[in-house]
Formats: C-alpha cells, sequence, structure tokens
C-alpha cells in the first residue's frame, strides 16, 4: 500500500501554483509552488509506508521469501514526533520564501550581493531581513529520527521548475531542500564541502569545483552565494554530533560560521544527531538560543501506547507459510528485547521470520523472538542495553548518547594517559587452564579465595610490583604445579 505526497510539480518538474492561503503568501511564486497546507489527519495519512505483499508469495521457496522479508525496512509507521517535524519543515519554508519573492527589488539586491560585498545602497523596498531560523531534532541511534526527516521531506518536490508565473517569465530554479549527512569529525571546510556537493548532486551544478588550496572563508562565501542562487528552501544536516569543535577552530568561531550561514544565506537549517549534538550546541547561549528558535523534537523509544499501534501493523507483513496472530506474550517479548526502538524491533521481527523458515517451524514464538533478536544485535545489544537500562531509570533525561557510534577519543588516542585499572584477581583470567586449575583444587591444593584489595592496590603502581607481590606470598611463580599451594594464611 502506497499513499502519495501532494502533487506540487508536473511531470517534467514545471511549477503547478496554488493561491496562497495568507495574505502574504499570495503573489509569491516560491511559496505558491509548494503543497498546499494540510490538516494533521491528512498529513498523517500520508506519511505511512508499507512494503508491498502478495499472500501467495507465502507459497514462494525459502530463499525468495527470505528476500521478501527484507522488504521490512521500506515500512514507516509515523508517530507524533513527525507531524512536529512536517509543521516545523513548513513554517520554515513559508517564514523563509517570504522575504525572497524573486520579483522584489530586494530580492534581487540580495542575491547580487553577498554580504561581504554590499555596498550599502538598497532599493526603496528596503535591505534584506532573513527570516530563517534553526530546527534541531535529537535522538538516539535507531528511534527512527532520519527516517523521519526522509519521510518528510519526501512529501516536497526537492527541484522545482519556474517559466511563467502569472503571465511574466520567471526563468528560475528552485530547490525546496537539501539532505546532507554530516561528515565525521567535520571541520568547517568539510560542512561547507558536503553542503555544496548536495546542491551539485541535486541540481547538476559544479559548486563544489573549487581549487584545492580554497580558504574556508572563501568556502563560506561559495556556500552562501550557492543558496542564495538556488533559492535554498531547508538544509537538514543529519549527524551533526560529528561537527568538530576543535577542527572548527573553537566554539567560537563555529558559532559565527554556524550564524553567518542561516543569516547571510538566508535558509533555514536543522540540525539532527544524537544526544551528543548537545555537546556542541549547548555550550554557548548564543547558539543553543538560535538552535531552538525554529523549534526542538526529540524522537524517542515507542512508549506502550505508541507500540501497540506500531507492532500491529508491523505483524501484518509475514512470509511464513503459517501467519502467527498477534499475542500479548508476542507483542510484549518483542518490546522487551527491542526496548521499543523502531530499528531493532523491525530487524528482530525480520530475523524472526527467517529463522523460523529455515527451521521449517513457519510460525513465530517468543522464543523466536528472542533468538532474532540475538541473531539481529550481535555487535549493537550491549549498547542497546544501556539505552534500555536508562529508560527503566528516575533520573532525568541524558545529555550525551547511551548508544555510541564512534570510539572517544581517549580510545582512538594513544597519547592520552588512562588510569590502570586493578583487576579483578579472583576472577580466572586464562581459560586455557581453567581445567588445570579445577585439577588442583580438587586434589587438595589450597588456592587463596580472596586477598587483600588494600594490599594488592597500594601494590599495583609500585614499580616493583612482582617483586612485592611476590614476597607478600600473594604472587606464587609456580602455582599449578606447588604441592603445596600457596601459603595457607593467604
Amino acid at each position: 500500500m502506497r499513499l502519495e505526497k501532494a502533487r506540487a510539480v508536473s511531470d517534467d518538474g514545471s511549477a503547478i501554483y496554488t493561491p496562497g492561503a495568507l495574505p502574504e503568501h499570495k503573489g509569491n511564486p516560491l511559496i505558491e509552488a509548494l503543497p498546499k497546507i494540510r490538516g494533521d489527519e491528512e498529513i498523517l495519512r500520508t506519511l505511512f509506508r508499507f512494503p508491498d505483499l502478495d499472500p501467495a508469495e507465502r507459497r514462494l521457496n525459502n530463499v525468495l521469501r527470505k528476500k521478501c522479508i527484507d522488504r521490512l525496512d521500506q515500512l514507516v509507521c509515523p508517530t507524533p514526533s513527525y507531524l512536529d517535524f512536517h509543521r516545523i519543515v513548513e513554517d520554515s519554508l513559508l517564514n523563509a520564501y517570504q522575504s525572497k519573492n524573486p520579483f522584489s527589488a530586494t530580492t534581487a539586491h540580495w542575491l547580487h550581493y553577498l554580504d561581504s560585498q554590499d555596498p550599502g545602497i538598497h532599493p526603496s523596498s528596503g535591505p534584506f531581513r532573513s527570516r530563517a531560523r534553526v530546527a534541531t531534532v535529537i535522538g538516539e541511534s535507531g528511534t527512527g529520527k532520519s527516517t523521519m526527516i526522509r519521510r518528510i521531506l519526501e512529501q516536497y518536490p526537492q527541484v522545482i521548475q519556474h517559466k511563467t508565473y502569472q503571465g511574466a517569465e520567471l526563468p528560475l530554479t528552485q530547490l525546496v531542500y537539501l539532505y546532507v549527512e554530516c561528515p565525521s569529525s567535520a571541520s568547517i571546510r568539510a560542512l561547507c564541502k558536503a553542503i555544496l556537493k548536495g546542491i551539485d548532486e541535486a541540481l547538476g551544478t559544479s559548486y563544489a569545483d573549487v581549487p584545492r588550496q580554497h580558504s574556508i572563508a572563501a568556502y563560506q562565501d561559495d556556500v552562501e552565494h550557492a543558496v542564495r542562487n538556488t533559492f535554498l528552501g531547508i538544509c537538514v544536516i543529519d549527524e551533526f554530533q560529528n561537527v568538530s569543535v576543535q577542527k572548527g577552530g573553537g566554539l567560537k568561531s563555529l558559532v559565527a560560521f554556524l550564524l553567518r550561514l542561516v543569516n547571510a544565506s538566508g535558509a533555514p537549517f536543522v540540525a539532527s544527531g544524537t544526544p551528543d549534538i548537545l555537546e556542541v550546541i549547548g555550550k554557548s547561549l548564543r547558539m543553543s538560543r538560535r538552535f531552538e528558535s525554529g523549534g526542538v523534537v526529540t524522537v524517542q523509544q515507542l512508549d506502550k501506547a505508541l507500540w501497540q499501534l506500531f507492532v500491529e501493523r508491523l505483524w501484518a507483513f509475514q512470509w511464513t507459510r503459517n501467519v502467527t496472530p498477534l499475542r500479548k506474550d508476542l507483542s510484549d517479548e518483542l518490546y522487551r528485547q527491542s526496548y521499543g526502538v523502531h530499528d531493532f524491533a523491525v530487524r528482530t521481527f525480520a530475523q524472526a521470520q527467517k529463522d523460523a523458515i529455515d527451521s521449517g517451524a513457519e510460525t513465530l514464538t517468543p522464543g523466536g523472538i528472542r533468538e532474532g533478536f540475538r541473531r539481529a544485535t550481535e555487535i549493537s545489544r550491549d549498547q542497546l542495553n544501556l539505552l534500555g537500562q536508562a529508560k527503566a531509570s528516575p533520573t532525568k533525561a541524558p545529555t550525551k548518547s547511551l548508544i555510541s557510534d564512534e570510539l572517544d577519543d581517549a580510545e582512538t588516542d594513544e597519547s592520552v594517559e588512562r588510569p590502570r585499572q586493578v583487576p579483578d584477581v579472583d576472577q580466572i583470567q586464562h581459560p586455557e587452564l581453567e581445567s588445570r586449575i579445577v585439577k588442583s583444587v580438587t586434589s587438595g591444593i589450597s588456592l587463596p579465595k580472596s586477598y587483600d584489595q588494600e594490599l594488592l592496590t597500594s601494590q599495583f603502581n609500585s614499580k616493583d610490583i612482582l617483586k612485592n607481590l611476590e614476597d607478600s606470598g600473594i604472587v606464587v611463580n609456580d602455582p599449578l604445579n606447588c604441592p603445596s599451594g600457596p601459603p595457607a594464611d593467604q
């Protein structure tokens, strides 16, 4: 089942104009070429996306059915966060385009002169004043924030070709939105390059073709120029937590760059990322104020009410021979394993079906869901458990991501001195010797059960740690072949 987005362009990408709903929208082709403003219920219906499923596919062979199951990643079930973000995008576009009517002398002046080149002489209609704002989307990995962003943007045509408007020629290309993934540990230069490359990919232009030794200031001018010339409506920068304050020349330089970009380009921006994003935008009052000016959406794990709506839709897409009805124990088990995180729930459900096909059981069970989760989250399971523990804790929401996407700097920088950890001496450190240790213990050799932890701690940073521990009777050179074992009093 596929629900089509509101139509705003013809098949060749040419604008289809709808008279503005409000006086401030009328007579502005950039606004009247956008999809009409719709009610909440209509928006939510449009945002659903379901994978194709033909009941006859359940009779296909095992290999083909498992390939059909991979369609589950197409499933989109909007939550209230989708509606919140849709309104943010809609408001951002309308507000920004109000000050950019292409028939206005102010807009013509703004297009001709970058801020750094403005001669200070303005048309009678006045200087350009940006109405652009910055919005923020925050959510843990796997909660579906990137899916939500892309699904909302899909409701708009990315590129609109204007030719004539109300009898007047208007040879103009309008770039409604741009979606950019922030490069890892991105500097200001890398972020500018990503934006320019994104514009080129959308329009077939060559803004990113710049000299190799391009300065940061030149890159900033290039981005400002490209955003203005393309009438960019909104720019979404995903994985914004990757922005490097250090590589950006410090927090002050990064703040200046981002705020100049918004003010000078006149285009709204959306910064999206994990809670780690607050480490970038929350350290300056000036920056944090701007990054909430356009609205903030927090995408969280599904609560029990939203989970029920979600799992009822997800459960309909089964390719096992036997369609297993949704029962409370199955729903609860899937929620328990995935902690209500959309991505993990879908992958667990998919893996459970594949396992049921491979085993010949062809039905879904709580045990099958547990095994499906284990197989689908071999690497991420421990991180997800941390998220589940935090959800169960009554403390306030974290300001740093609980699911780590990258190693910390301290883990990758060998020059960072890390504190030495006292090991658990009661734990067998070499499993390959476990059988010999057990044999020694059962043979009557008295091995120590515990040690004086204060003594161990005091000796741990000693230069002659081994000799001191030997003298204390804690370390025995050859315990497995020692007929009498370590001293009994130790």
